[in-house]
């Protein structure tokens, strides 16, 4: 079989690039947002920044988020990444108790003994 000859083209048939009227230019970054109050920079947070604002350690954070906590910390998930709204979580910091409660000690049997008998001469020498 055998090649063709190549053509050779007038330049009249060659498209002419043909010039585009000038693309005004991009306004600068960052843009206006359409709500000023709320910024990205200031209302979203990552886990990193409310550990910031709260002063705790990130796993302390992480801890809060999970459903087992009996007083989550309100996030939002964004596939396998947590962000939270800072006007969520300082409602939640205003919501919690200001007082720890008390802890409950559970006594071993001789240690709730020798507390009982502590308490009986307590009482003895006060009456």
């Amino acid at each position: 079989m055998a090649k063709k000859p190549v053509e050779k083209h007038d330049s009249a048939f060659i498209p002419q690039v043909i010039p585009q009227p000038a693309v005004p230019p991009l306004p600068a970054f960052p843009l206006e947002p359409v709500n000023p109050s709320l910024t990205l920079n200031s209302e979203i947070l990552a886990p990193e920044d409310v550990a910031t604002l709260l002063g705790v350690d990130v796993g302390y954070v992480f801890e809060k988020t999970r459903s087992r906590c009996s007083n989550p910390l309100p996030s939002h998930s964004l596939g396998r990444y947590l962000r939270f709204f800072k006007s969520e979580v300082l409602a939640w910091l205003a919501a919690q108790p200001s007082e720890r409660p008390k802890r409950q000690y559970r006594l071993s049997p001789p240690a709730r003994k020798k507390l009982q008998q502590r308490n009986r001469e307590r009482k003895a020498v006060a009456a």
